[in-house]
């Protein structure tokens, strides 16, 4: 028998159970639909199980990507609200220097050339900054420099757009100063900057503490007090904050008393300063 004469019988025989189970009486047809339905039910449960937990993975995989998505969107909007709070920071700083400058101004008997910093000198021959303004604005070589905190230093030299300022930290300045609450009299001499460490660039060192000198050796001087200039010398305006005392020590001569000066200023991070040019 071949291939398309058995493929015949097949049909053949389908088609009478087919012929069969149609004109069965109904109870026993009702029982064979009864049977097939039981033993089908367990594999339909199966099914719809299988169906329901591939549902619900489908539906959690797009919630999960979806929160995903909703938290990188979160995470940048908080970034970006750090940015915004640092720039307003940073800007009522700005504010409150420039109200200080300000106020500075209307308040002084003297007139005030406001300037910017432009660099500093890192050569390590002088301890000098440079600034936006020069003799068209009126500043002039031994002019004192100032800031809203205290004595910066004075003019070395001046072109007509830029001029350059030794600072109080340098150690060729000397600066005629007072212990504000004893009246005790002495000489400031700049220490230099500090260059401990890694090799760093000059602008970013602090300054070591002014010293002192000449300060009578009967006087009894506490750590804390505040040092002024005395106006002596006819270069800086008398009582300009210049620092606090950090520590009193004895010359080895026996003859006066040293003090380290904490400066006033933090001359690292200056960056407006007050040429003063003459009185108003």
């Amino acid at each position: 028998m071949n291939f398309v004469t058995e493929s015949k019988v097949h049909i053949y025989v389908v088609l009478l159970l087919v012929v069969v189970i149609l004109n069965l009486p109904v109870p026993m047809s009702m029982r064979i639909k009864d049977s097939a339905t039981s033993s089908y039910a367990p594999f339909q449960n199966v099914m719809t199980l299988v169906l329901i937990r591939c549902k619900e993975a489908v539906f959690f995989t797009m919630k999960a990507g979806e929160a995903y998505d909703r938290k990188v969107e979160l995470e940048s909007k908080v970034a970006e609200l750090h940015m915004v709070i640092a720039q307003l920071q940073g800007m009522q700083v700005e504010n409150e220097k420039f109200r200080r400058i300000l106020d500075l101004q209307n308040r002084s008997k003297d007139r005030l050339v406001v300037c910017e910093v432009l660099g500093r000198d890192i050569s390590g021959w002088w301890d000098t900054i440079r600034l936006n303004k020069g003799t068209a604005s009126g500043v002039k070589p031994g002019m004192p420099v100032i800031d809203t905190d205290g004595l910066v230093g004075r003019i070395l030299e001046a072109t007509e757009h830029t001029s350059d300022v030794m600072l109080v930290s340098d150690r060729k300045s000397m600066v005629s100063c007072r212990i504000k609450s004893t009246g005790d009299t002495g000489i400031i001499k700049g220490a230099g900057i500090r260059l401990s460490g890694e090799p760093q660039l000059r602008i970013l060192c602090a300054p070591n503490p002014y010293m002192a000198d000449y300060l009578s050796v009967t006087s009894s001087i506490p750590v804390g007090e505040s040092v002024v200039t005395t106006g002596d010398g006819g270069v800086f305006p008398e009582g300009i904050p210049i620092g606090k005392v950090g520590e009193v020590l004895k010359d080895s001569s026996g003859l006066y008393q040293t003090a380290r000066v904490l400066p006033a200023v933090d001359l690292g991070k200056i960056k407006y300063v007050f040429v003063v040019t003459g009185r108003k």
